[in-house]
């Protein structure tokens, strides 16, 4: 069983090399616990799996950040999705007083794990304290759209933090 599951996984990464997108930069892979929680890369394996596509997790207030960045990280988890892959892709934005954190990740079910925090940054950004507000939804019909992931309201449910 855990050979067949191997050769699954290594066929399903072989695949992404047929994707049409531009290989996702190195600053743009590994920031998805830096910038949100601290157990949010853990939170994403247990919803995805450990073999995920990484489409990348952009910080917009990096001035080297670009919106073709993003668009290319988008349409990665898009054709990902597609392919019944599991992938993982967020960004990173500073809105008026809050420090904005959002995620997504799919698994072979083809449900979405969407990740929102929202850090009060009067003062410092303090991951995991009381100036955090997280929320995690479990969803279905996500939308990509040209710099962003939709999904309804209505087709998503809370999970627990």
């Amino acid at each position: 069983m855990k050979l067949f599951i191997i050769i699954g996984s290594v066929l399903a990464l072989l695949s992404c090399l047929s994707l049409p997108i531009q290989p996702i930069k190195d600053e743009h892979l590994n920031n998805f616990s830096k910038y949100c929680y601290t157990n949010m890369e853990n939170d994403i394996k247990q919803f995805s799996g450990k073999v995920v596509m990484n489409c990348g997790f952009y910080d917009w207030y990096d001035k080297g950040t670009t919106n073709l960045d993003l668009e290319n990280g988008i349409k990665c988890a898009k054709e990902a999705y597609k392919k019944n892959m599991p992938f993982k892709f967020g960004d990173f934005n500073i809105l008026g007083d809050s420090y904005i954190c959002e995620a997504y990740a799919s698994n072979f079910d083809g449900s979405i794990l969407k990740i929102f925090v929202d850090h009060d940054s009067s003062g410092a950004l303090r991951f995991n304290s009381d100036s955090m507000i997280l929320y995690k939804k479990k969803c279905k019909d996500p939308e990509f759209l040209e710099l962003g992931v939709y999904v309804k309201k209505e087709n998503c449910t809370n999970l627990k933090n």
